[in-house]
């Protein structure tokens, strides 16, 4: 599908709606783990990417991808594939050289694309993700992700959708919410809680004049 031109989205959709189980969810119905969460994981656009450009499945073993120092207090970081470890013909491979080879030459033409258009809308600007993590889907719980559309060459809008719709649309219904209006209904919010806050002052206050709050007043000072 991918040699054909299919994006990896609608790669893992098709998957999905075909009920072809993915790598997690295998695992766990094969009871190779035992965490429930794996039970129905779908199908996600990084796990048809990472597969595709993956050489063990032509028949390679390949080592040293990630390098970490838990006990130096180091994060884990993605090595170049110069420092690999690769194995050559170690297994029976899955795919053919010349289509995998298919495969990787559409990944890197659209690599330099995407790194050619990154910096097109510069002069638009940008701005911060505030609500990055945290915003959720009501639905199935994932946070939503923010995608960045311009229009007429002008103009930045910035939408927030649910990435579990966008790989199988019929996991959870389709929603989005334009940034400009999430920014105003936090707005409202703030501006309430404000409001409340000078109310509770004013409340406070004049409870402290009653008859009430100095006679309680005068018995703690007795007590």
């Amino acid at each position: 599908m991918r040699a054909e031109g299919t994006s990896y989205t609608l790669i893992a959709r098709t998957l999905n709606q075909s009920g072809v189980l993915s790598p997690s969810t295998w695992l766990y119905k094969n009871g190779h783990v035992k965490t429930e969460r794996y039970a129905d994981v779908k199908w996600a656009t990084i796990t048809v990417k990472h597969i595709l450009l993956d050489e063990v499945y032509l028949g390679h073993m390949v080592q040293g991808r990630k390098r970490s120092g838990l006990c130096e207090g180091q994060k884990q970081r993605i090595l170049p594939k110069s420092e690999w470890v690769i194995v050559r013909n170690t297994h029976e491979p899955l795919i053919d050289e010349e289509t995998f080879q298919k495969v990787q030459r559409i990944a890197q033409d659209q690599s330099a694309l995407y790194y050619e258009r990154l910096g097109k809308y510069n002069h638009l600007g940008a701005s911060p993700n505030l609500f990055k993590k945290l915003i959720f889907c009501g639905d199935c719980g994932r946070p939503l992700v923010r995608y960045k559309h311009v229009i007429q060459n002008r103009r930045l809008h910035y939408t927030f959708i649910c990435r579990s719709h966008t790989n199988d649309s019929a996991s959870c219904p389709y929603k989005y919410i334009v940034e400009t209006d999430l920014k105003g209904i936090v707005w409202e919010a703030i501006q309430h809680e404000i409001a409340l806050s000078g109310d509770m002052e004013k409340l406070v206050e004049q409870y402290s004049r009653t008859r009430e709050a100095t006679g309680r007043e005068e018995a703690l000072r007795c007590a």
